[in-house]
């Protein structure tokens, strides 16, 4: 028997060395303010701290602040081949892939503990199809978690399908390209405009 065992009382003893279950990530460093938040705060927050810093947020987070009644339907990005340049360092690419596809993994199962609409998750993109303010709308979502958002062939082939997938309700990439040409015609037509204006004036 040590010392310790000798001064300290049953309750505390027992308090000291019988370990409960109890999460190890109940509070979230602020990175402003540098003060303790409770997570499940931080949460009913949106992740944004009471100093006002915005935190990262998953894409099952993005869509449901973004999508009306929090409601989308997931789209399934397409299969790349998994390791094509047969890249190697310290670990082989595959087995990077899946140390992160199994990080997502318990991610999305914990977050859908209390149920949630379905998410397809297979690399960084994430894209899903909803209304927002009841427009039809795609959104693809880049998610950090998975190897550091890295872009490789199933990123690449994310964005040109989602590209494809909202320009069939034409409510994607296809409304955002025809505005980005009338605001490139409307620029090239200010000098013109500006000097009928003064002509006008004169």
């Amino acid at each position: 028997m040590n010392w310790i065992n000798k001064v300290t009382p049953p309750g505390l003893k027992t308090m000291l060395t019988n370990k409960k279950d109890t999460p190890d990530d109940l509070w979230v460093k602020c990175p402003v303010s540098g003060e303790l938040v409770y997570k499940t705060d931080l949460e009913e927050n949106w992740h944004v701290t009471p100093a006002g810093a915005h935190l990262r947020i998953s894409p099952r987070t993005r869509f449901r602040l973004l999508f009306d009644d929090e409601r989308w339907e997931p789209i399934e990005l397409p299969e790349v081949p998994m390791d094509p340049l047969k890249f190697k360092d310290d670990k082989p690419y595959p087995a990077r892939l899946k140390a992160a596809k199994a990080k997502i993994a318990a991610r999305e199962k914990k977050e859908t503990e209390g149920g949630g609409a379905p998410l397809l998750q297979d690399d960084c993109m994430v894209a899903a199809y909803g209304k927002i303010g009841g427009v039809p709308a795609v959104v693809l979502v880049q998610d950090f978690a998975f190897m550091g958002s890295s872009l490789g062939m199933a990123a690449g082939e994310g964005l040109y399908h989602c590209g494809a997938h909202g320009a069939r309700p034409q409510s994607g990439l296809c409304r955002l390209h025809r505005f980005r040409r009338r605001a490139d015609a409307g620029r090239h037509a200010e000098p013109d405009a500006d000097a009928a204006h003064d002509a006008g004036h004169q």
